[in-house]
């Protein structure tokens, strides 16, 4: 990648964190995931740079134009859902995830819960809403059965 196309997708990412920045301000249901440590600015950077890792999505539209607008409930969701998916393996590696990724892991299962109630059964956004929620909770799933197993080793 030149110079010149890593500045731009450096200007992409920051764009992307900014729009998602904008989407969560207007949500008070989502304002007691951001009292610990973790805020909504460094959230929104580590869910722009993963959305980012393996170059700009197709179905992501970034535009001068929009600039200032925030991203759409549904693009929002796409993101979070990607960031999910990459961060699941991780998840299922020995050191676990870090508060912050713990944080989009939380916040994309309130984000899909929220979503869900308002679309028709049978909807692929819906599925995408169900997809990702199966994903969180065999997650969290997994994560209890590691726990009793550390707790199991140290009795």
């Amino acid at each position: 990648m030149s110079f010149i196309g890593a500045v731009g997708q450096q200007w992409q990412k920051a764009q992307l964190s900014q729009r998602l920045q904008l989407a969560l301000m207007p949500r008070p249901s989502l304002n007691y995931l951001f009292t610990g440590a973790t805020d909504r600015e460094t959230l929104s950077h580590l869910v722009a740079a993963l959305v980012f890792s393996e170059g700009k999505p197709d179905w992501l539209v970034l535009d001068a134009e929009h600039e200032r607008q925030p991203l759409s409930a549904w693009d929002t969701m796409d993101c979070l859902l990607l960031s999910c998916t990459l961060l699941s393996t991780r998840a299922c590696s020995p050191e676990g995830l870090s508060q912050a990724e713990q944080l989009v892991m939380t916040l994309a299962e309130v984000w899909a819960s929220e979503l869900e109630r308002h679309v028709d059964h049978g909807d692929a956004k819906r599925d995408g809403c169900q997809a990702l929620l199966r994903l969180i909770a065999a997650l969290k799933e997994q994560q209890q059965v590691r726990r009793q197993r550390s707790r199991n080793m140290t009795r």
